[in-house]
């Protein structure tokens, strides 16, 4: 079983007799969870006296557990759940307390301490704060700034007691108050580690996953959640044919087809930001042109427009395959500007440029139907409330602009603003909700603020862990950390998104224009982990009556679904979006779980978990195994009194082994499997074992009943 940094073993050295201490992670309140501790140690001189000379004095002592002084030891002693480290009710008399916090940068942070009496504290040998007066034991009743190196800072405390309860509270946070959220999170070493002993000591999240088989009980329900799941949930975005510069020829024998057998029914295009560098202002001018921008520098510069799609190109393809376009217009402008440079200008920026803009859009619609395209699905720009320096009132006024010129020529086609935030939802919503069909968001999981990243997109999971735990923490503990985010991430969704919609537009849906579970890293990209994650989100979507969805990405960017190039043509979301299109369809119906759990921080994480819906002729169970390790022994005794005895079938996305990375899973091409089987359902219970990390689909088809 894993240890865990919360109760973490203290490993017993035969020889020596000095207990050892795996390393743990800071809590997530920021407190250090268990400290060396010599005391107490009583006389009128106990202040003024330094105790640890005979170690080379306070300022330099390097304490290890166990380690004797004078008729003393030092031991390892633990806070309460409320963050307080009790060190008794001896009176008039000092103690010391020692920590080590491993530090993945240089950094300020913020100490928040509560002593009762008097303290002293040293960082990495030098002084930085004392007070020798009797009070009572608060927590966070001072803060002082200090400077952390990187690596490994000791922290000695010398804390004195006058009468009464002794104790102390400390813990780190960042200048913002943040616990423990820097550009890498801090652990915690009760003996000063060598280099070796921090290289091979795996980082610790302080959460335990059980390591026995799991057993779970899915309990089926009439009761309708959503009367009909939408076909246009099932969309994506496809940026490049393979790369930047495979022929476009190669990319329609291949690519599409494999779009046409998983069934995508939507495609997004251009695709995200790159709606704006798209050079929108020549219809003639079709081909994609880049030019680098500051505000785009996360995305890197893309200049070449080889293997790109050209517009026409793209609408004949969706055409020939039956796919629906969805076309993004710009909210900026790529032109001549001043001196003959090229440059950006956004209408949020330069009023004059909002009507160039929307006379821009009405060309494409204008374009599109001339040619006989049609193009039912228009979205206003791309994540507006990001990169702007505008409120949602204020692009709802550029979108009334946009609809009035773009509807004139078409009055058919359907609008989908950018949603943002609550506030910024409520202020578009006021001033164009009647003008919209459709408000979009964009369903991230992130770890934010990201590098070079505009935060406030989706699901924030800083929370649950930090960039440091993506880079070094156990995968076990790293992917339930990920469904705890999710689970509260569906909570604050339920407020941004559906609370203004209800409120001041009822007619309009939602779309995620954009969505994907990236917050692995590329520890997880192209992995069953990263599908399995995906697969909750989207039924979520399905359960809140979503009307369009677009995975990020089919080909072309990071995330993506096919393994164009490879020997196999599939990476597990790849298959598992397949299965979803195959059987998520008529009515989403309710099934809860009875299963175990493992506690991540506040919030409590189901290890298994089911989905199901069903129509006339049509119906399936999805049921999720979430443990990295262990087998799931799941029972479903109501299934054949809602569907009926008979044959069914049991399809089943699995894989040998929980991927650590992008490559090692490309040296791997049977790193995941699709497979059917037959099984006869009766009256009796129905029962199957998932292996771990692995879906089952239980469906059967020209139901009847």
């Amino acid at each position: 079983m894993r240890v865990t940094t919360v109760v973490a073993a203290v490993l017993l050295l035969a020889s020596s007799g000095i207990a050892e201490k795996l390393p743990q992670k800071v809590r997530s309140d920021g407190f250090v969870q268990s400290w060396l501790v010599l005391g107490p140690i009583g006389g009128e001189d106990r202040w003024t006296t330094d105790h640890l000379a005979s170690a080379g004095g306070t300022a330099a002592a390097e304490p290890t557990p166990g380690e004797p002084l004078a008729d003393l030891a030092w031991r390892e002693v633990a806070i309460d759940d409320d963050g307080l480290l009790r060190l008794g009710e001896q009176n008039h008399s000092v103690a010391y307390a020692c920590a080590r916090l491993e530090s993945g940068v240089e950094r300020d942070v913020l100490l928040r301490l509560g002593v009762d009496d008097g303290y002293a504290l040293w960082i990495n040998g030098e002084k930085v704060a004392e007070r020798h007066t009797n009070g009572s034991l608060k927590a966070d009743q001072e803060q002082k700034v200090a400077r952390l190196q990187a690596g490994i800072n000791r922290i000695m405390l010398k804390v004195d007691n006058f009468t009464g309860g002794w104790g102390f509270y400390f813990r780190v946070v960042d200048l913002d108050k943040t616990p423990n959220v820097g550009p890498q999170g801090m652990r915690s070493w009760l003996k000063n580690p060598s280099e070796q002993e921090i290289a091979n000591t795996p980082w610790d999240m302080g959460i335990v996953v059980p390591d026995t088989p799991i057993e779970a009980t899915v309990r089926l329900s009439p009761k309708v959640v959503n009367p009909r799941i939408s076909p246009m949930l099932f969309g994506s975005v496809v940026l490049w044919w393979e790369g930047y510069t495979a022929p476009v020829g190669d990319a329609e024998s291949r690519t599409w087809k494999l779009f046409d057998e998983m069934g995508i029914t939507c495609l997004r295009f251009p695709g995200g930001a790159d709606c704006h560098p798209y050079r929108w202002e020549s219809v003639a001018e079709t081909k994609r042109v880049y030019q680098a921008a500051e505000m785009w520098k996360h995305w890197h510069t893309r200049t070449t427009p080889e293997g790109h799609y050209e517009y026409r190109t793209f609408l004949d393809l969706c055409r020939k395959y039956g796919i629906e376009p969805i076309l993004q217009v710009s909210t900026m402008t790529y032109w001549a500007k001043q001196k003959g440079l090229i440059g950006w200008t956004s209408a949020a920026e330069d009023p004059n440029v909002l009507e160039t803009v929307v006379q821009y859009a009405a060309d494409w619609v204008r374009d599109a139907r001339q040619n006989g395209y049609n193009v039912k699905y228009w979205e206003i720009g791309n994540e507006e409330g990001c990169y702007y320096a505008m409120t949602g009132q204020r692009y709802g006024q550029f979108v009334r602009k946009f609809v009035k010129a773009m509807k004139a020529v078409d009055p058919d086609i359907k609008i989908i603003a950018t949603g943002h935030r609550h506030e910024w939802n409520m202020g578009l919503l006021k001033e164009a909700g009647d003008q919209i069909d459709y408000l979009s968001y964009h369903y991230w999981a992130l770890h934010e603020p990201m590098e070079d990243y505009p935060p406030g997109l989706g699901l924030a999971p800083s929370k649950f862990f930090t960039p440091e735990d993506l880079q070094q923490a156990p995968l076990d503990q790293l992917y339930v950390s990920h469904l705890a985010a999710m689970d509260e991430g569906k909570k604050n969704l339920e407020y941004d998104l559906f609370t203004p919609i209800a409120e001041l537009a009822p007619k309009t849906k939602v779309a995620w224009t954009e969505w994907n579970w990236p917050g692995f890293g590329s520890r997880f990209n192209y992995s069953i982990a990263q599908a399995l994650l995906n697969v909750e989100q989207m039924m979520h979507m399905a359960a809140k009556d979503c009307r369009i969805g677009i995975y990020w990405a089919a080909t072309g960017w990071n995330f993506q679904m096919l393994a164009i190039g490879q020997p196999y043509p599939y990476y597990p979301m790849g298959d598992a979006f397949r299965l979803m299109r195959q059987h998520l369809r008529g009515q989403m119906r309710q099934a809860t779980v009875e299963t175990p759990t493992v506690a991540v921080k506040e919030a409590t994480v189901p290890l298994v978990r089911a989905h199901w819906c069903k129509d006339q002729k049509h119906w399936a169970v999805f049921v999720l195994n979430h443990h990295p390790t262990q087998p799931a022994k799941v029972t479903l005794p109501d299934l054949a009194k809602l569907v009926g005895k008979g044959e069914v079938t049991v399809t089943r996305l699995e894989s040998p082994y929980l991927t650590q990375g992008a490559a090692e899973n490309e040296a791997h091409a049977d790193r995941h499997s699709v497979t059917d089987e037959k099984t006869d359902l009766t009256a009796t219970p129905m029962e199957l074992t998932l292996k771990p990390h692995s879906m089952a689909v239980i469906w059967r088809a020209n139901d009847e009943q």
